[in-house]
């Protein structure tokens, strides 16, 4: 372990600063792990990035976190999507792209997600980057993610798409990114985002649109793009 920067080396102290850090950034080194229940008391964080480490995720006093609006931890070796994001209400951002042995591979349905909430608890959430990892399918409780604009899923295993994918952002979605993944099909769902501007599906295994992709060309001028 030579030369990595372990969680034993950053004192627990660190949580003297819960009520006037808003900012910490540590990305680009080789943590292992955070402290727990340091990283806790951290109150009044706002942006936390924690990109390219060695991380397998947040410690359970992440939940603690309510004051989050970004939490970047791509390039990690997150297996799994934690519970405790769904608690930050003020979330905005969150980036767990892959890029290590360990990535995504799947994402819990809203039962698993109930005591804090489900997808529905991340209320304020504008953008998801869930790109280079291992999904091969999304679950349907992302209809509840009311406030999405921006969905990154590019690199992955996606075979299908769920069928409520136009409730997502309340139809709102502006941005979908499906680039490099195993789709045979759109669903119908789709062709209800009537405010996006930018759908990728390069390098997929199409072999149609969805027979309502007729209605694209009815779209009102103000949900065009000028």
């Amino acid at each position: 372990a030579a030369g990595w920067l372990l969680a034993e080396s950053w004192d627990e102290s660190i949580g003297s600063l819960g009520h006037s850090l808003e900012t910490l950034i540590l990305n680009n080194n080789n943590l292992l792990e955070l402290p727990d229940p340091g990283l806790g008391k951290l109150v009044s964080l706002k942006h936390l990035d924690l990109a390219f480490n060695r991380l397998p995720g947040l410690p359970a006093c992440a939940a603690n976190l309510k004051s989050l609006e970004t939490v970047l931890l791509k390039g990690n070796f997150v297996g799994d999507f934690s519970s405790c994001f769904c608690g930050m209400h003020s979330l905005k951002l969150l980036d767990l792209q892959g890029g290590n042995s360990s990535r995504i591979a799947s994402l819990p349905d809203s039962s698993e997600l109930k005591r804090t909430g489900g997808y529905g608890g991340l209320a304020s959430l504008r953008e998801l980057k869930l790109g280079n990892n291992w999904l091969t399918s999304l679950p349907s409780g992302f209809r509840r993610l009311k406030s999405l604009r921006r969905l990154f899923l590019q690199n992955n295993a996606l075979e299908k798409l769920p069928t409520s994918l136009g409730l997502v952002g309340a139809g709102c979605l502006v941005e979908l990114r499906l680039k490099n993944n195993r789709l045979t099909h759109l669903p119908d769902g789709i062709c209800g985002l009537l405010a996006l501007e930018v759908l990728d599906v390069e390098n997929n295994r199409l072999e149609a649109l969805p027979p309502a992709s007729a209605r694209w060309e009815r779209v009102p001028p103000r949900h065009r793009r000028s």
